[in-house]
C-alpha cells in the first residue's frame, strides 16, 4: 500500500506533463450547476424530469454530455492555487529551484491575470449558481470577490513571494488580504468571536472559508500587519473553536447561520479537512498567543481523530459523509485530506513518534485510493467515482491539481518524519 518515493515522483510528472498538454480551461464538477436545463427557475415536473435526465446521464457518459450541452470550458481559479502550490511544495522537497520553464511563476501569472477588475486584488467563482440561496440582496457595489478563491490566491502570493523573495507577489498577496477586509462582510459577535461572509453581497457564516480567511491574514509579514487584523484572526479562531463539536467535528456553517436560516445542517469530507488545514496553517505560523495556540493545536488533534476515524475506512477508502459510507468521497476529499495531516504534524498537534507513523500510514492508505482515480494511460484524474466508475472530465481545479499538490505533502510528511525520528 505505501507508494514509493519514486512512483510517485513519477505520477507527478505524469500529472504536471498532462496539465501543460490540455491548458488551463477545463471542465468542472459544478459546471452543469449553472446550466440553463439545470437552474431551478422554473421547477415544473417536465423541467424536473429533465434535469433528472441530464444528471443521471452525465454521471454515466460525463465527457459526451458536456460536448451535447456545448458547456463551456472555463478556468477556476483555485486551479492556479493548486498548482502553484504543488510546485512551491515541490522547491521545498527537493531545495531546487526551476531551470528553463518555471511553473510556480506561470500559475502565478495567470492568477494575477484573471483577477477582477477592482481596487485590490480578488477572484469570482465562474459557476453562477454557486451559494445561489445565499445571494439574495445585491445592494453592494462592491465586485463578486469569492472568499474561497480569494484566500487560497491571496495565499499563494504570500508563499511563494516569501519564498522566492518577489515582493511583487508579497504585494499582491497583501493585495488579496485588502480584499477580503475591505469587501467581505465582517461580524463582532458579543462574546468576542468573528465571522466572515462567503460573498460581499451574503450574510452566511462559512466556517471553513473563514478559518481559511484567517490563516491568509496570519501569513501577512508581521511588519506590515495592523492590529485590527491580528484581532480578526483571533476572533475567528474563536468562532471555529466554539462551533467544534463534542466529538470532534464541525458543521458546514455556525449555529448562528443555521438559527436564521432554513439551511441544512450537513458535515462532510473535503470542508471538515479545510478547516483542519488551516488550523495547522495558522498555528505554525507562530502568530497566536501561546495558550490560544495550544488550544488550536488540541482541536486540531480531536477533529483529526474524528476525521480519519469517521471518514476513512482501514483500507484508507474514503467516503464523503461520515454516516454514508455508500458515497464515495471526491479526489479533492483525499488531497485535502492528506494536506490536514501534514499540517497537524508540521503545526505540533501531532507529537508522539507512534501516532505520527500511524498517521503517515494512513496517509500512504488515502494516496493509494486517490491514485486509484488516476487514467494512467493519459495521466487524467477523476473528481470521483459514481456507481463504481470514475467520473473522467480532465479536471484540473477538482481533478489533477489538487492531486499532484498531495503527492508532495506525501513525500514532504515522510521526509520530515524521518529527520525528526
Amino acid at each position: 500500500m505505501v507508494q514509493s518515493q519514486e512512483s510517485l515522483l513519477e505520477l507527478f510528472n505524469l500529472l504536471d506533463l498532462r496539465n501543460q498538454q490540455l491548458g488551463w480551461e477545463r471542465y468542472d464538477w459544478r459546471d452543469l450547476d449553472s446550466h440553463a436545463l439545470l437552474l431551478p427557475q422554473g421547477a415544473t415536473f417536465g423541467r424536473r424530469t429533465l434535469r433528472y435526465v441530464v444528471r443521471g446521464t452525465d454521471l454515466l457518459a460525463p465527457a459526451v454530455v458536456h460536448r451535447l450541452l456545448r458547456v463551456r470550458k472555463t478556468i477556476v481559479p483555485t486551479a492556479f492555487y493548486h498548482v502553484g502550490m504543488a510546485h512551491l511544495l515541490w522547491e521545498r522537497l527537493t531545495g531546487e529551484k526551476p531551470v528553463g520553464r518555471d511553473p510556480l511563476e506561470e500559475a502565478c501569472s495567470e492568477a494575477f491575470a484573471a483577477r477582477l477588475d477592482a481596487a485590490h486584488l480578488c477572484w469570482d467563482h465562474p459557476y453562477s449558481a454557486h451559494a445561489s440561496s445565499w445571494k439574495q440582496n445585491n445592494e453592494t457595489e462592491s465586485p463578486s470577490s469569492c472568499l474561497h478563491h480569494t484566500t487560497r490566491l491571496g495565499e499563494l502570493f504570500l508563499r511563494a513571494g516569501a519564498s522566492r523573495r518577489r515582493q511583487d507577489w508579497t504585494d499582491a498577496g497583501i493585495s488579496a488580504a485588502n480584499a477580503l477586509m475591505t469587501y467581505h462582510n465582517w461580524t463582532t459577535h458579543d462574546d468576542g468571536s468573528v465571522t466572515v461572509s462567503y460573498y460581499p453581497f451574503t450574510r452566511d457564516e462559512t466556517i471553513n472559508t473563514a478559518t481559511d480567511a484567517a490563516m491568509m491574514l496570519s501569513l501577512i509579514p508581521q511588519a506590515v500587519r495592523e492590529p485590527h487584523v491580528q484581532r480578526r484572526i483571533d476572533g475567528v479562531i474563536r468562532t471555529v473553536l466554539s462551533e467544534q463539536q463534542g466529538d470532534g467535528s464541525w458543521y458546514y456553517c455556525t449555529s448562528r447561520h443555521y438559527e436564521r436560516t432554513s439551511d441544512r445542517k450537513f458535515i462532510d469530507n473535503h470542508h471538515t479537512a479545510q478547516v483542519l488545514q488551516a488550523l495547522g496553517k495558522i498555528a505554525a505560523t507562530g502568530t497566536l498567543e501561546a495558550h490560544v495556540a495550544e488550544d488550536v493545536r488540541a482541536s486540531i488533534a480531536r477533529g483529526l481523530q474524528f476525521y480519519l476515524d469517521r471518514f476513512y475506512d482501514s483500507s484508507g477508502r474514503g467516503s464523503y459523509f461520515p454516516t454514508a459510507r455508500s458515497r464515495p468521497a471526491h479526489i479533492v476529499g483525499y488531497t485535502e485530506g492528506i494536506a490536514a495531516v501534514y499540517w497537524a504534524f508540521r503545526c505540533g498537534a501531532i507529537r508522539d513518534a507512534c501516532g505520527t507513523r500511524q498517521y503517515a500510514e494512513k496517509v500512504s492508505a488515502m494516496m493509494a485510493n486517490a491514485i486509484k482515480m488516476v487514467d494512467r494511460r493519459t495521466g487524467d484524474v477523476a473528481c470521483t467515482r459514481v456507481l463504481g466508475r470514475c467520473y473522467h472530465i480532465q479536471s484540473l481545479r477538482w481533478g489533477s491539481g489538487p492531486l499532484m499538490e498531495a503527492i508532495v505533502y506525501t513525500l514532504l510528511l515522510r521526509k520530515e518524519i524521518a529527520i525528526g525520528s
